[in-house]
């Protein structure tokens, strides 16, 4: 009932489709990848993506918030942990063994996320899920090496159809690497789920 979710893989690419690319070296794997990351709503679908723009809440609020749900700080706390490197305090995430304790490191942190997104019951989380959920629920940006407040660098990527209906929204660490601006593919472990655009902010009347 609580599977899927992150983690994808964040790619630049031309043309219409990506090759699926793993690396045991994540965030910093080759230089065609930009960033990880994981799904803050259980509603909402990846694949037809083509536009996305940054914000700081959940645009259609997932499972339990009908819109602007805005993102926990706890939340981005521990994704912040994930994209750094940067856990302390007993926490841990394996990045190299990719077909064994990092897929359930991976399931576990994306239950974490949705637990403190409300998205999923306390009775969803797992033992390693509810070890991500105390440590995002304490640690301080100090202690994750940031002199940052409230949700610090840590946004919403809220991602579009062509028709722009929301689609699933993201997280990631701002600002973006400059290749994001150009053209982007989201890449789960197996299946190829979309391509992203640059959304083009309408100009204020």
């Amino acid at each position: 009932n609580y599977g899927h979710g992150g983690e994808f893989k964040v790619t630049n690419f031309e043309g219409s489709y990506a090759s699926n690319l793993l690396s045991a070296d994540v965030p910093k794997d080759d230089n065609r990848s930009l960033f990880n990351t994981f799904c803050l709503e259980r509603n909402q679908a990846l694949s037809g993506i083509t536009n996305y723009q940054r914000s700081t809440t959940a645009q259609t609020g997932g499972i339990n918030t009908t819109a602007g749900d805005p993102l926990d700080d706890a939340t981005a706390k521990l994704y912040y942990a994930f994209w750094a490197d940067a856990w302390t305090g007993g926490a841990d995430y394996n990045y190299d063994d990719i077909g064994g304790t990092r897929v359930d490191d991976a399931a576990n942190l994306q239950l974490a996320i949705w637990y403190l997104e409300n998205e999923v019951p306390v009775a969803a989380l797992t033992s390693g899920a509810s070890a991500y959920v105390s440590f995002a629920n304490t640690v301080t940006w100090q202690q994750l090496g940031q002199n940052w407040t409230g949700t610090g660098g840590v946004m919403v990527l809220n991602t579009f159809d062509d028709a722009g209906a929301h689609k699933q929204d993201l997280l990631v660490v701002v600002p973006l690497p400059p290749a994001a601006l150009s053209g982007l593919a989201l890449l789960g472990s197996v299946a190829l789920l979309g391509g992203l655009r640059r959304r083009r902010r309408r100009s204020a009347s």
